[in-house]
């Protein structure tokens, strides 16, 4: 609101009287031209949008324009080029600069470009009316542009929020008959099953059914605790002529009505791993031969020091231990491939 400027101690004795008054011209362009204001505007700019590569590619851009701008001012004014570069030269010599990126001063910008442009005293034309409206339609269309193509191409709104999946399609079926009911405290194993007419989960997280029913990797669900911490044994019905492809959508009916549940998709950025062999090879043990002869080729189940075997599968499975009797066993993998999933 009311600049004042600084000059170093003794410069007067450093500068010709001519090279003083080339000097205080140009610190008082910038002050009629609000410059310290404008450049503090844009450092909040950058702030906000510290994100953005143009934004720090025009503060350089803001910073030789206005030194361009006052050094023209003051060639305007009478002052001769070659004693008002060397008035520049000389601050530059004996005193530092600002260190205030909001104030201006007279060291700032490309020095080596502002003096050569001086000395040619090449002037810039003057913003015409014509060229003032040319630039104001410019400003108006990169604003508006963006503005108008997202009005045009923005989704209806729903009675769920913005980004929101309905829970399923309006003509879907549904399942005839559905229990869904909290799984035992001593259950153990994940059951997942959808032989022809029938859907059974057993033991299965709300994540797992969600993987399912909207055919994305459980990894990639988030929401609440509960999610993951309750377990329930879900068996549905489905009925005659329904399709396989139909039954993700059945599924998804099936949460809503019974949970209230509702998704929505957004975007995240997360880490993610590579998994590579080391220069020394790997460290797991190559299979046997027979990897039958561990689990027969069956998935295995250990339940207070007893093991029961699942369904048959192709050689190799995996042992998993009951964390409820045996927290620090976890599972073993026996005769599998890297690829293949738990």
């Amino acid at each position: 609101m009311r600049p004042v400027l600084l000059l170093p101690e003794g410069i007067a004795e450093c500068l010709t009287p001519a090279q003083l008054e080339a000097i205080l011209a140009h610190e008082l362009a910038h002050v009629r031209r609000r410059d310290n204001l404008t450049a503090t505007i844009h450092m909040v700019v950058e702030t906000i949008f510290w994100f953005h590569p143009l934004v720090w590619w025009i503060r350089a851009r803001l910073m030789e324009e206005r030194e361009r701008a006052c050094d023209e001012g003051v060639l305007r004014l009478g002052s001769e080029p070659q004693i008002y570069a060397e008035s520049i030269l000389k601050v530059c010599e004996f005193y530092l600069a600002s260190p205030v990126a909001c104030a201006a001063g007279v060291t700032g910008g490309e020095l080596r470009k502002r003096v050569e442009t001086i000395m040619a005293n090449r002037l810039t034309c003057e913003l015409t009316l014509g060229r003032k409206i040319l630039l104001t339609a410019t400003a108006l269309v990169a604003i508006g542009a963006p503005v108008g193509i997202g009005a045009m191409t923005a989704q209806p709104s729903h009675p769920q929020s913005h980004g929101e999946l309905a829970a399923a399609p309006a003509a879907a079926p549904e399942f005839e008959v559905a229990s869904v009911k909290p799984s035992s405290p001593r259950a153990v194993g994940v059951r997942m099953r959808r032989d022809p007419g029938l859907v059974n989960f057993g033991n299965v997280t709300l994540i797992d059914i969600l993987a399912e029913a909207y055919n994305v990797d459980n990894q990639l669900i988030s929401g609440p605790s509960w999610l993951i911490d309750a377990r329930y044994d879900i068996v549905a019905k489905v009925p005659k002529g329904v399709s396989a492809g139909q039954v993700p959508a059945m599924l998804q009916a099936l949460l809503l009505e019974r949970f209230k549940m509702k998704v929505h998709r957004e975007t995240k950025v997360t880490e993610v791993y590579a998994l590579a062999i080391g220069k020394r090879g790997p460290k797991l043990e190559r299979a046997e031969d027979d990897p039958a002869a561990d689990l027969n080729g069956r998935d295995m189940v250990v339940t207070s020091g007893k093991a029961s075997s699942s369904a048959s599968r192709p050689a190799g499975g995996f042992q998993y231990l009951d964390n409820l009797h045996y927290p620090d066993l976890g599972f073993k993998a026996v005769g599998v491939t890297m690829a293949r999933k738990p």
